[in-house]
């Protein structure tokens, strides 16, 4: 189509179906279809001059048009489509649902918790760690698996599932999820003195950060302006998080900050002793192995359970909290500096086991520390 024989009484109006504007060139209609952009083709159509359109004799329009084609009409894009980083979303999202499943674990075995800092086990044994008798952490792994798996559906999928229904609900998890950590951050503050829950902080770091990428995705300030479409719903699910956490927690009157005050007092070992129970304290205290516990832990009562009273006088235990719990205490000098994570601890030399373990057990790690040491 030579563009020069439409000049006179007919203007030019050009409409493209997709989210594109023609440089400079060619009078547009705006797009059609603004929900799903297609691959742009252009249709051009001489029109009657209408009152209000641009004249087809005006130089504005006319002038350079004359050799110019169709096919030499250029276009630019004037939006473009706005995805999550559905691939680093599910990386964060598998690692938080790890860290819960990991924690989650621990809660139902009694096994030992692994933790750098001394205040995870008073937080995550506390009367704020369950919602109506669900543990957080189930919770909270069912929360940070969904976003990860949709984030993998999203990575995968077609350009409308990233674009589309995928999109807002794994920003309504998100949210879900962010506005947990927000009120759990808030109590252990305020309820709980700040204790120092690295595996709290964690959660809550990954949480924000999968929330702050959703909402980078979402195109603001622009004639799509889909935020304010996801506002309504979104404030919605953060609400209804936030409401249901405070009733649940309402009627929790323990906090380990201000009422748990616990002196230092050794439980009574009420056991018999085995007589190879006794010879096995005696040659782990000779050896030099050590125990490192805490007088208010259970797992650390078992282990000295399973040795019995009477090998008490010969049993290597070392004390982390010998001026009692409270808030303000730390950890003994020689805990920290053995760096002792986990109740008990066992210590042979360079080589440590964590939790409490069978006579047998023990019995092999002193064979093989002996043996190591002789050669």
């Amino acid at each position: 189509m030579n563009v020069a024989s439409l000049q006179g009484k007919h203007s030019i109006q050009c409409s493209l179906r997709s989210n594109f504007s023609v440089n400079r060139r060619y009078l547009v209609s705006r797009p059609f279809n603004r929900s799903r952009p297609s691959t742009g083709i252009f249709r051009c159509k001489p029109a009657t001059t209408n009152e209000g359109d641009v004249s087809g004799d005006d130089p504005a329009v006319i002038q350079g048009l004359e050799s110019k084609t169709e096919e030499e009409v250029k276009i630019a894009p004037e939006e473009t489509k706005s995805f999550l980083p559905f691939w680093t979303m599910f990386g964060l999202s598998s690692a938080g649902f790890l860290e819960t499943a990991y924690l989650t674990a621990v809660r139902f075995s009694d096994a030992p918790l692994a933790c750098p800092t001394s205040g995870c086990a008073p937080v995550l044994q506390s009367g704020y760690s369950s919602l109506f008798g669900i543990p957080l952490t189930v919770l909270g792994m069912l929360g940070y698996g969904a976003v990860a798996l949709l984030s993998l559906k999203g990575a995968t999928g077609s350009d409308y599932e990233k674009d589309g229904s995928t999109k807002d609900i794994v920003f309504f998890s998100t949210i879900a999820l962010a506005s947990c950590s927000s009120v759990l951050m808030y109590i252990l503050f305020t309820k709980l003195g700040g204790e120092s829950c690295l595996w709290c902080y964690s959660s809550a770091a990954l949480s924000f950060t999968l929330l702050i990428l959703c909402l980078r995705s979402y195109r603001w300030g622009t004639k799509w302006n889909e935020f304010p479409m996801a506002f309504m719903p979104g404030g919605t699910v953060a609400a209804t998080t936030v409401a249901a956490l405070l009733i649940g927690f309402q009627n929790v009157e323990v906090s380990i900050a201000q009422d748990i005050d616990l002196p230092y007092q050794l439980p009574t070992v009420t056991e018999s002793s085995e007589r190879k129970a006794v010879q096995l304290a005696k040659r782990l205290s000779d050896s030099g192995v050590k125990m490192f516990g805490a007088f208010w832990c259970n797992h650390c009562y078992d282990q000295k359970q399973l040795f019995g009273k009477e090998a008490m006088e010969y049993f290597p235990y070392v004390e982390c909290y010998p001026e009692g719990y409270r808030k303000g205490v730390t950890i003994a000098d020689v805990c920290e500096k053995a760096d002792i994570h986990a109740f008990p601890t066992w210590v042979f030399g360079n080589d440590r086991i964590e939790g409490d373990q069978e006579l047998d057990d023990l019995d092999a790690a002193l064979k093989e520390y002996t043996d190591f040491g002789k050669k």
